[in-house]
């Protein structure tokens, strides 16, 4: 740029220097609006009548020019008309602008997920911007200390330039988190395994790596956190008889551990495989991904089941952990750590004072293949010969055993047993009786203390909603639309497509279902959510097609009624009974007399297994991996082009995602990390004595303020309450619900009541719902003073009104 020309159109000033260029730019154009300025570079033309986009170009176009004076290291200095430039030197911002800046870059990385070279872009124009504000304000303020004979020497340190410059590289902002943000844990690196490359007939050694997060670092930071840290020190068990989490089960209620260290850690495992490009590509299983997670079960459901409580554990390639000991090498941090938090505990620092952790693996919740290969049980659990892994029951023995007493159960003992007498066995042998046994090997799990046998529960989700639902949906429709000729497929589809689902069920609908299932007589394919949707609506849809005494359908009923057992946020012992009678009748049915043709799957029999999981672990919606498998849409929702150290890339930029959500503005650890700030709806202010008169007395006993916010809708902790939705306010002696139906939602200051209209209603077994004509008196009911806060949908059943308790512990036993 040194012989560059700068064109006024007003006195054609040519200058071979930028900083000269400013001097005349300020003694004679500051204030015309009419200035006109164009550059002049070789094949570049640029011009503009606004200094801001001309210094925005130079900046970004030529700011590499080779001068003695680099205006990015200037403060220019309004004197007397006089310019004097200085440059800074050793220049820092102030700890607080600096985290600010710092959390601005960091939320282009982990909040919108831009590319490198986005982020640079968008800080180098930021800076400019700052630079064309600093110093437009910083000549209006010496303009007017001019005016007044004041000395203005002062302000050459108050509006330094470059305030973003040490983040400008994706090496400067790693290096500033990593050293500045006490929420950012960087992962670290552990070779799986070693494997050789021939290449240009020359063979090297290739380490293949993956990357873990320090547990107990992890740990370390989540007990930093206000929130996590309240609930670790104040246990959330039940003292009503119902069991609403995994401490209220048996397991931990009966643990000694558990006694003795009453806020010790519970640790919730899982482990996935996933796809990160495009799974019907070419590149299919060759940048397959397995993942491990862990959360706490301290942290009540409400809060656990947010995306940003599940923690990244560890994470590597799916080729290189199923390598011998792969899964052991990846692992061995968290063995080693989950070790010494069970025995001795961990001393840490948190929140001033020293504290010692203990904590111990609880359960392990992954999908049947992951289970199995975490537990090293057979993963071909269809071709296996001991295809569960709870009990030792053969494959051909599993269609004639409807009930877990029925079983011989594994034992911890046991198994060790089996698992060290492979390792001394011939190769021979050792295929032999991994067969016999349905073991393949030792698991790190058994490193810890941990009852491999019982803790890898059975996921409801994969279990019941991708595969025993579908199963029997597709048995009984078939026997419905091809065999009955009750109605057709289209009608079912047209019924699925026009039906008016509500505002809770709106966002998974379940697909129109292919014609071609029903001709094969094959499983009906939905997502998870649209399954348990489907089973929600189907009783309404079509029970007016059926009639009451079809045994097709009451076996259908029976089999909804055992997901809103396993589905329901809370239970109780007397859901276990009922549980365990429910399944062994669904189950002898299908195989006996019902369907004798159909095939007995896996997944069936571990229906048998479920209610002692849900009396040792509590409700089994706790176990399910819904959750888990969302958590996997933060590194699959994303578009990657460079795949060559994928763990790598995906490991790091979860942990800048954590990072920014548990830290505050200033890049210190949130205060509000697990609460999600309730969503209110639109609404109006009103007097509420004049508004319900009726209520006006109940209401002045609770609050004594008369002006009140009124709305129809309100989010509080990711439920969603709008009018016309039911609420179970309590059950009578015979376990039947009393309902009420929204009216509208009252606001007081951090203080939310329901304005509703109690109803009576009636069992109706055909459909598993209540039903009701009328509402009768109205009531307002405080928030707080909901014991069940789950939302339940109203629907029409002919002319009436309808209710399906989906969220229960009693329902009355289907006929």
């Amino acid at each position: 740029m040194d012989n560059s020309n700068f064109l006024c159109s007003l006195c054609v000033f040519e200058s071979a220097n930028f900083v000269d260029f400013r001097r005349h730019y300020v003694r004679y154009h500051q204030n015309d609006p009419n200035f006109y300025v164009s550059c002049s570079l070789g094949s570049c033309v640029y011009s503009t009548k606004k200094w801001a986009n001309y210094r925005v170009h130079l900046h970004r176009k030529h700011k590499n020019y080779n001068n003695e004076e680099n205006v990015n290291d200037e403060v220019f200095n309004f004197n007397d008309h006089e310019i004097d430039i200085e440059p800074v030197e050793n220049f820092s911002c102030s700890e607080d602008i600096s985290a600010f800046n710092a959390m601005f870059t960091l939320s282009l990385e982990a909040k919108h997920n831009l590319s490198q070279s986005a982020i640079d872009s968008v800080i180098s124009s930021t800076n400019t911007l700052f630079e064309n504000h600093m110093e437009t304000i910083n000549y209006q303020i010496r303009k007017k200390l001019q005016d007044l004979n004041v000395d203005d020497s002062f302000l050459n340190d108050i509006f330094p330039l470059n305030l973003l410059n040490y983040l400008d590289s994706n090496s400067k902002r790693k290096t500033y988190y990593k050293h500045n943000l006490e929420t950012y844990l960087e992962p670290r690196e552990v070779v799986i395994r070693r494997k050789f490359v021939t290449k240009n007939r020359k063979t090297k050694e290739i380490p293949c790596v993956g990357y873990y997060v320090p547990f107990a670092k992890n740990i370390k930071n989540l007990l930093s956190l206000p929130e996590v840290w309240h609930y670790i020190r104040n246990p959330h068990a039940s003292s009503d008889g119902y069991l609403y989490d995994i401490c209220d089960g048996e397991h931990l209620r009966n643990d000694n551990f558990f006694k003795q260290h009453p806020h010790a850690l519970q640790v919730v495992l899982n482990c996935d495989d996933m796809e990160i490009v495009n799974p019907l590509g070419s590149h299919i299983k060759k940048h397959k991904i397995t993942i491990f997670y862990f959360t706490l079960a301290n942290v009540p459901p409400q809060h656990r089941s947010k995306l940003s409580s599940i923690q990244l554990l560890a994470i590597g390639k799916t080729t290189d952990c199923r390598q011998e000991n792969g899964d052991l090498k990846l692992l061995s941090d968290f063995i080693t750590t989950i070790n010494c938090m069970s025995t001795q505990g961990i001393r840490m620092d948190i929140h001033g004072d020293e504290h010692i952790i203990y904590g111990k693996l609880v359960i392990a919740a992954c999908d049947t293949l992951a289970s199995n290969w975490l537990g090293k049980f057979k993963e071909g659990v269809a071709f296996a010969l001991r295809n569960c892994r709870n009990c030792d029951v053969e494959n051909s023995q599993i269609k004639y055993k409807f009930v877990e007493r029925q079983v011989q159960l594994r034992t911890l003992e046991i198994h060790r047993e089996r698992c060290d007498a492979l390792r001394s066995l011939t190769s021979q042998s050792k295929q032999y009786w991994s067969k016999i046994w349905g073991i393949n090997g030792s698991s790190p799990l058994l490193d810890i203390d941990f009852d491999i046998t019982t803790g890898l529960v059975m996921d409801p989700m994969h279990v019941l909603l991708e595969g025993v639902v579908p199963h029997e949906l597709s048995q009984v429709l078939f026997h419905f639309v091809s065999v009955k000729k009750m109605f057709s497929i289209e009608w079912l589809n047209s019924e699925l497509k026009s039906f008016e689902y509500s505002y809770i069920h709106k966002h998974a609908k379940p697909e129109p279902i292919d014609k071609k299932f029903f001709e094969s007589s094959v499983k009906i394919k939905q997502c998870a959510a649209g399954m348990l949707t489907l089973i929600h609506v189907l009783p309404i849809i079509i029970g007016r097609k059926v009639p009451p005494d079809n045994q097709h359908w009451s076996n259908t009923l029976r089999l909804i009624q055992i997901v809103l057992f396993c589905t329901s946020t809370y239970c109780s012992f007397e859901t276990v009974f009922n549980l365990e009678c429910l399944i062994a009748e669904y189950l002898y049915n299908f195989k006996s007399e019902l369907y004798p043709k159909a095939s007995f799957t896996p997944k069936m029999h571990y229906l048998i297994h479920l209610p002692s999981q849900m009396r040792k672990f509590g409700p089994l919606r706790h176990h399910w991996c819904m959750r888990f498998e969302g958590k996997n849409g933060y590194f699959a929702n994303k578009r990657y082009k460079n795949f060559k150290n994928l763990p790598r890339t995906l490991a790091f930029r979860h942990q800048l995602h954590m990072s920014y959500m548990q830290a505050d503005s200033k890049g210190g650890f949130s205060s509000s990390f697990l609460y999600a700030c309730d969503e209110i709806g639109t609404g109006e202010e009103a007097d509420f004595a004049e508004r319900h008169p009726d209520l006006s007395d109940k209401y002045l006993t609770i609050s004594n303020e008369r002006i009140v916010y009124i709305t129809k809708s309100v989010t509080i902790h990711g439920i969603k309450y709008e009018k016309g939705c039911a609420l179970v306010l309590d059950y009578d002696e015979c376990e039947n619900p009393t309902l009420a139906i929204l009216e509208e939602v009252v606001i007081r200051g951090q203080h939310k009541y329901f304005v509703v209209h109690r109803v009576q209603s009636e069992y109706n077994p055909h459909i598993l719902s209540y039903v009701f004509d009328e509402v009768n008196r109205k009531d307002i009911i405080p928030f707080s003073d909901l014991k069940f806060k789950w939302a339940l949908s109203v629907y029409r059943y002919g002319r009436q009104n309808t209710v399906m308790n989906v969220n229960c512990h009693a329902l009355p036993y289907p006929l």
